[in-house]
């Protein structure tokens, strides 16, 4: 049997992904445990290697690489958690896969406790890395989520500032996702 044949990410690339977290759940793991995580370390590194060789051929690669602040890594992991976009007719449908979505009160949704999360949980791990990355690298996206965030600050001056913040970071990455 194939390892890790029944995970999703039918793609190489998003196979490789899902091959190199669970290498570094493994490397967390040794050093909570004080053993050596060398031979972890090593594992990444070429998993690292392999993900970005198969990255440069992805048709994708052109566009994100111009993107500052998504690596070959940010994009395995996004073709490993949206795994086929034809599944989704509609891009409100993908945006609700990652739990980008509002509740009938118009809030974003949250997890409550005792209830089962209505979006796929790698994805949305994969949405707030980009997030913070695209924010990090203070590139077109981070331009864009500061122009959403002066929106809010005017139309809705009652929020708290977190929220606001929240608000135009969810919108920045809706668009992001948009145009991948």
């Amino acid at each position: 049997m194939e390892p890790l044949a029944d995970l999703p990410g039918k793609s190489t690339l998003g196979r490789l992904w899902y091959e190199y977290k669970v290498i570094q759940i493994a490397r967390k793991a040794a050093v909570q445990r004080h053993l050596d995580p060398a031979p972890y370390l090593e594992q990444e590194k070429a998993k690292e290697r392999e993900i970005r060789a198969e990255a440069e051929v992805h048709p994708l690669w052109p566009w994100l690489s111009e993107v500052k602040g998504i690596g070959p890594l940010m994009l395995a992991g996004l073709v490993a958690t949206i795994d086929d976009p034809a599944r989704w007719d509609t891009i409100s449908r993908l945006w609700k896969s990652g739990g980008l979505h509002v509740d009938s009160e118009g809030n974003a949704v949250r997890k409550k406790k005792g209830e089962k999360a209505t979006w796929h949980r790698p994805f949305r791990e994969c949405i707030f890395l980009c997030d913070r990355q695209l924010m990090m690298a203070e590139g077109a996206y981070y331009a864009l989520s500061r122009e959403y965030r002066t929106r809010y600050d005017a139309v809705h001056p009652d929020w708290p500032d977190g929220r606001r913040e929240w608000a135009a970071r969810r919108k920045m990455i809706k668009v992001f996702l948009y145009h991948v």
